[in-house]
């Protein structure tokens, strides 16, 4: 049933887009999609890192990422990113990031490349649906970072 069910999501795209590169990469959303629904993120979910909380005074929803409690060379980062994009399905709508960079230390940041493949493998209407992003007592590393998404991009 599951097989027939991706068929016909996959032929629909291909119906409207007509296009191979859409199709692939509607597909590799969808599958990240399912891998993140269905996978154990418990232990991402009780680092206490990133976490959704209530919303801000527009009305949107909230994600704070905590970055001294992010550990990179601990943490599967893989499915760190898999729980991010369980957050923002659950969303579905207009949200708000607050990053904490207070007591961060070196070892605490991700790398940039992995910043980049998290953007890149991002739906999207998740970037889309980002309205403002606020971080919490920057330092160079947090000022300049934002800053290299718009150079590439």
């Amino acid at each position: 049933m599951q097989v027939f069910l991706e068929f016909n999501v996959i032929s629909m795209l291909l119906v409207n887009y007509n296009n191979i590169f859409c199709l692939i990469f509607n597909y590799r959303e969808a599958r990240i999609l399912r891998r993140a629904r269905s996978e154990d993120l418990s232990v991402i979910a009780r680092t206490g890192c990133l976490y959704r909380s209530g919303t801000d005074r527009l009305g949107r929803q909230v994600i704070v990422v905590i970055g001294k409690w992010f550990r990179p060379e601990t943490m599967d980062l893989d499915k760190t990113f898999l729980y991010l994009v369980k957050l923002l399905d659950d969303i579905n709508g207009p949200y708000t990031v607050i990053y904490f960079h207070a007591r961060t230390e070196a070892e605490n940041r991700p790398t940039f490349r992995w910043m980049r493949s998290v953007y890149d493998n991002m739906e999207y209407r998740f970037k889309k649906n980002l309205k403002s992003l606020c971080i919490v007592h920057p330092t160079l590393w947090t000022k300049v970072s934002p800053g290299n998404f718009c150079l590439i991009t």
